[in-house]
């Protein structure tokens, strides 16, 4: 395998973003975009950037060209030009960007259709992060002047929580006050955690106008963003730290039980048995409730992991037939996803028509409902959680974007979606399910070899078992979106080497589940889009910390003095790349260590009392 896309799922190396300042305010550019708008540590903006979505909601990628850049140490000036392109969609724009030593940011664009094709959304987005954000009051400004104070919502909001925006101001802390206005088309505000994104988006054209809009070659937009922010002395002062973790001093929570999907390609008897040693608790299987031969191969599946989590895609009651070809391995069902072939999610008449049934036949089995797709089905159309066991929704980081850093901030929302889904489970338990690099159905993302998928598989892990979810399903348990080769679907020769035998995901999910009797503590880093950590205490309470270094470069973090870590063994991409190829072999190499650890570059380094 390549060294780089073992590292990060590319071949090519990573271009490190530009670092810019506008007065008191710090920023990068990044890919065209801008990111990350600070006071001091005060985000104020994740980003400011354009994009199309086409009729499918798929978003166009571009490509830029006559870039120019010129900064000093107050400010900055940024212009290109970019074309979107894709299948029928040809649309060219020009872009400038600049900083004044005052505190503002403007962000103008015009564009140009150079093809007719159907768009969902074209224009400006705004990216507010949610921990600076999250239940403040926002004063709206509407295109008649009328202005109205609302709040950023806490609990994900299912429906947009602004509309028909022309300014916005707000105090992201009480020492920063931030005012956004916008030009060219009236903007709203979405709940972007509802997609699993670490944001709230104000965009362009309200949702109210119908979709998809057609777009006529020679059709123009000109946009405006214009950003100014005031603050005191106090939050100006850059008060960069090191990377610190600190662990909660009290509470835990249960090891939740941890699946794999399974793929729909034939397993062989060295994927099962490789799928086998892991000891996962269960494999999740999408039911067909007519296949005459399923007894047969649920066997077979069951050759992989002694439990199955059934999932039933049904409108009407079952057949007896069904529950008969089922009844012989029922000591072996964990539980049973009830969804609809029509719907988005569980509904009562689906319940009331399947789950008696199910409970009657299957006494021991946990029967629950939701969703096979986003959180926001379910908060949008929520199941009636009193008459099951669960509920249940699946995660990816990539519903917006899909570059790495976008996938690094998202994993934090997943703290929200299940403090949301709490609320509405009314007590019953969450089931998530499953957690994948990319929306299903899509084109495989090479980051499903890399270090850094693995790195954030256990990002992702961290979240969910600190909140106290009951079970996880992760990706499939082969082929391009598993986390082993299948002879059927294998990546290029560029990517995978012959000889290769598992991806980092298996080796890192192996490792992991050795502690599946351990509880997980919570901790916490100050610096968690670079590096973060998963703490588990034993039954002795005996300690043993992951830390993912999410990032290129080395990373240098600071241990709690409390916590007496004495054993370190970093996985890098050296021993990565032996481990991949002998899954069975002993590669961890314990040193000991102090009051600090280095990272190596997307490693994942183990730390132990």
């Amino acid at each position: 395998m390549h060294p780089q896309i073992l590292l990060h799922g590319s071949a090519e190396r990573k271009i490190d973003p530009v670092q810019l300042r506008a007065g008191s305010l710090t920023l990068q550019y990044e890919a065209g975009f801008l990111r990350y708008i600070k006071v001091g540590e005060t985000e104020v903006l994740r980003m400011i950037n354009y994009n199309i979505r086409d009729h499918n909601w798929v978003t166009i990628p571009m490509a830029i060209s006559d870039e120019k850049i010129e900064q000093d140490s107050n400010g900055f000036r940024i212009s290109y030009r970019s074309e979107s392109k894709l299948g029928d969609i040809r649309y060219h724009w020009k872009c400038l960007m600049r900083g004044d030593e005052d505190s503002t940011i403007v962000f103008e664009v015009e564009g140009e259709a150079m093809s007719s094709f159907k768009r969902n959304r074209l224009g400006c987005t705004v990216l507010h992060p949610i921990k600076t954000c999250a239940g403040k009051h926002c004063t709206i400004t509407h295109a008649n002047n009328r202005q109205e104070i609302l709040k950023f919502p806490e609990l994900i909001n299912p429906h947009q929580p602004f509309f028909d925006i022309r300014e916005m101001r707000w105090n992201p802390t009480d020492s920063v006050e931030a005012f956004l206005q916008f030009k060219g088309e009236i903007f709203e505000t979405e709940d972007q955690r509802n997609w699993s994104d670490a944001s709230y988006k104000t965009y362009c054209t309200p949702l109210s106008i119908p979709f998809p809009v057609d777009v006529k070659t020679g059709d123009k937009i000109s946009q405006a963003i214009r950003l100014n922010v005031v603050a005191n002395k106090t939050a100006v002062t850059d008060r960069k730290q090191p990377i610190m973790i600190e662990l909660e001093k009290q509470g835990s929570t249960s090891f939740p039980h941890v699946g794999l999907l399974h793929s729909v390609l034939v397993h062989d008897a060295n994927i099962i048995d490789k799928i086998k040693s892991l000891k996962v608790d269960f494999i999740r299987v999408h039911v067909n409730i007519n296949d005459r031969d399923l007894l047969k191969n649920l066997n077979r599946v069951l050759q992989m992991a002694p439990l199955l989590e059934l999932v039933l895609f049904v409108d009407e009651k079952p057949e007896e037939s069904f529950i008969e070809r089922l009844l012989p391995i029922s000591d072996h069902i964990k539980q049973f996803i009830v969804l609809p072939v029509t719907g988005k999610t569980t509904s009562s008449n689906l319940i009331d028509n399947f789950v008696p049934i199910l409970r009657k036949h299957f006494p021991k089995a946990k029967v629950g409902g939701g969703t096979d797709a986003f959180f926001t089905d379910v908060n949008r159309e929520r199941p009636p959680s009193n008459k099951l066991d669960f509920l249940t929704f699946s995660i990816n980081p990539q519903v917006h974007a899909s570059d790495s850093t976008t996938m690094v901030e998202n994993l934090e929302t997943q703290n929200d979606i299940v403090h949301s889904c709490r609320v509405l489970a009314a007590g019953k338990a969450i089931h998530v399910g499953p957690v994948t690099l990319k929306i299903r159905g899509t084109s495989a993302d090479p980051r499903q070899l890399s270090m850094f998928g693995a790195a954030w598989m256990l990002g992702s892990f961290k979240h969910l078992a600190e909140n106290g979810v009951a079970s996880i399903t992760f990706f499939e348990t082969s082929g391009l979106n598993g986390i082993i080769p299948h002879p059927d679907e294998s990546w290029p020769e560029t990517f995978v080497d012959g000889d290769d035998a598992v991806y980092p995901l298996y080796i890192v999910l192996k490792e992991l589940l050795t502690h599946k009797h351990s509880r997980v503590i919570k901790l916490v880093s100050n610096y968690p889009l670079l590096v973060d950590g998963l703490a588990l205490t034993d039954s002795d309470g005996k300690l043993t910390i992951y830390l993912m270094n999410f990032t290129g470069k080395d990373q240098l973090v600071t241990l709690p003095a409390a916590s007496r870590m004495r054993r370190a063994s970093t996985i890098d991409d050296n021993v990565m790349a032996r481990w991949i190829k002998n899954p069975d072999g002993q590669f961890l190499m314990f040193k000991e260590v102090s009051t600090t650890v280095s990272l190596a570059q997307y490693s994942i380094t183990l730390l132990m009392q």
